[in-house]
């Protein structure tokens, strides 16, 4: 088996300015395996290194069964023990890894494990591979959000992130990387009946597959008040049937101004609305509608350059919609000739960099716009939460602490100066300088090898590399210098305007196709930020 499908790299790799680190790198993984009845349960597990001095603490239900040290550059069997009588789940255990190094540039391959074999003992066959083990074989890693500089940049005191929870998600700890398709159509909507499939089996499907969360989003106008309460009750518990979050949410249609799924942070049933009744026939005074009636709620622009759903960038209300559907069963709407598109089928002007481009600070979300098919045959969203309740996820969608997949389960963590993707850095003419020089961050572990990352700045790739070399993970780390014109990072030394607002996002193409956009990261420059 792949390292990447196993163990994920810490995605954020600490470093002082000159390079050094100034925290340990952990490296965190979880196996579910069978436990013997009667009897320790026995493990064997194959482990490699590039590096010196790892070594890995392994444990159950919290407490320390062993620690060992793999040799460098050699495969290794490595033998453990977990007590009779430690408390299961179901028959299975956790057993818990963490592998501590404090690196300068860790190598691509930092800790690998390519076999779990399990003891016969208590009626188990033994499994020499992982994917013949039972169960849900790996928990979510808990991506340690290290904030790259982020004691050099505090001693500097540049300006803060905006948003209500923004000093939450600047210091974070740990956090999972949760996956799920928030775009799902049943047969609430007219259009693709009678194929769409009912609430439960979409939401059963969801699960099935391994999805974290799933929002389905039917055609608000397509429904009445009887129906829309009926809708809500009848998604709440399907989710609690099934085991998985479900995000309450509907789809809001309008052929003037586009489309919009609307999401809400509390499982109760909203207000009836619908962009046909006259209160709520515009973003803006939808915006209104649900802030006057204490509803939290966000909502989301989606296939925007289709040459069918074309989105109206102008009629955005910044305080409701934070984020932007980047990809879906409608192909990219990234920008024009962008990979996975059609580009006979999208106009200009819809396209996720027209509105950036016209200063909308939107995070990057995909789903599957499923008709006539299930929920997960589009693309995904994946949110960094710190626990996994609809109240977490929805707080990282409302503050862009999220990116978007063409369909693949893609781990990817993206910073600047300490602040994660979906962050507006302000800065005024005082404060700019200090800012420089920018270090980027990026880190990604894909269930495929990884064919291209790119950088991506107001609209322009500023940096390229092909990574094949690296297999299934990356780490990248630019600096860039304001003497370093933002057109290009590797090239001619010009003028850097400082003054100048910009957006950076990282885009990674694997060799299967599929494509992960990272949310957004702002630098914004307003003289009159105090």
């Amino acid at each position: 088996m792949q390292d990447g499908r196993f163990l994920l790299r810490g995605f954020s790799v600490p470093h002082n300015s000159d390079g050094t680190a100034f925290r340990k790198c952990d490296k965190a993984f979880a196996l579910q395996v069978p436990a013997a009845a009667g009897g320790p349960t026995r493990l064997k597990l194959t482990l490699f290194t590039q590096a010196d001095g790892v070594e890995i603490d392994f444990s159950v239900g919290g407490d320390s069964i062993s620690a060992t040290r793999p040799q460098k550059g050699k495969w290794a069997d490595y033998d453990l023990e977990i007590p009779a009588g430690t408390p299961h789940d179901g028959g299975f255990v956790t057993l818990r890894g963490e592998a501590n190094i404090d690196p300068e540039y860790p190598p691509a391959r930092l800790l690998a494990l390519s076999r779990v074999s399990v003891s016969a003992e208590g009626g188990f066959a033994t499994a020499e591979d992982p994917a013949e083990l039972p169960g849900k074989r790996i928990e979510r890693h808990p991506a340690r959000m290290a904030n790259m500089y982020r004691t050099y940049h505090e001693i500097r005191k540049v300006g803060p992130a905006q948003g209500p929870h923004a000093d939450q998600y600047r210091y974070s700890g740990e956090r999972n990387i949760l996956f799920g398709d928030i775009h799902v159509h049943t047969q609430y909507s007219m259009c693709g009946r009678p194929y769409n499939g009912s609430v439960d089996d979409n939401v059963r499907e969801a699960a099935q597959r391994g999805h974290d969360f799933v929002a389905v989003t039917d055609h608000a106008m397509h429904m009445d008040e009887e129906s829309w309460e009926r809708y809500f009750a009848e998604v709440r518990e399907a989710g609690e049937r099934h085991g998985i979050i479900t995000i309450p949410a509907v789809e809001w249609t309008s052929y003037e101004h586009g489309h919009r799924n609307v999401y809400f942070g509390e499982a109760k049933t909203p207000p009836y609305f619908s962009s046909r009744t006259f209160e709520t026939n515009h973003p803006k005074k939808l915006a209104a509608f649900l802030r006057e009636r204490g509803v939290a709620a966000i909502a989301v622009p989606h296939h925007p350059a289709h040459i069918e759903h074309l989105a109206d960038f102008a009629s955005i209300d910044d305080s409701l919609e934070p984020l932007v559907e980047i990809y879906s069963t409608w192909a990219s709407s990234e920008c024009r000739g962008a990979a996975l598109q059609d580009t006979n089928q999208t106009m200009p002007g819809g396209y996720v960099q027209d509105a950036l481009a016209a200063g909308h600070k939107l995070g990057f979300v995909a789903g599957g716009d499923v008709h006539n098919t299930l929920a997960g045959d589009g693309g995904l969203t994946a949110v960094a939460t710190a626990e996994p309740t609809l109240g977490a996820i929805y707080n990282a969608l409302a503050e862009r602490f999220c990116y978007a997949t063409s369909g693949e389960k893609v781990f990817l963590d993206f910073h600047i100066n300490g602040f994660p993707m979906g962050s507006a850095i302000r800065v005024n003419q005082y404060s700019a300088n200090l800012l420089y020089p920018l270090f980027l961050a990026m880190s990604a572990a894909c269930p495929a090898p990884i064919g291209r990352v790119e950088v991506v700045c107001n609209g322009s790739v500023v940096y390229e590399s092909s990574r094949r070399e690296c297999g299934t993970e990356v780490d990248l780390h630019l600096r860039i210098g304001k003497s370093e014109t933002p057109d290009r990072i590797e090239g001619g030394r010009h003028t850097h305007l400082v003054n100048v607002s910009r957006y950076y996002y990282v885009r990674i193409t694997l060799t299967d196709g599929t494509v992960a956009w990272s949310s957004p990261i702002w630098i914004d420059y307003d003289f009159g930020w105090e």
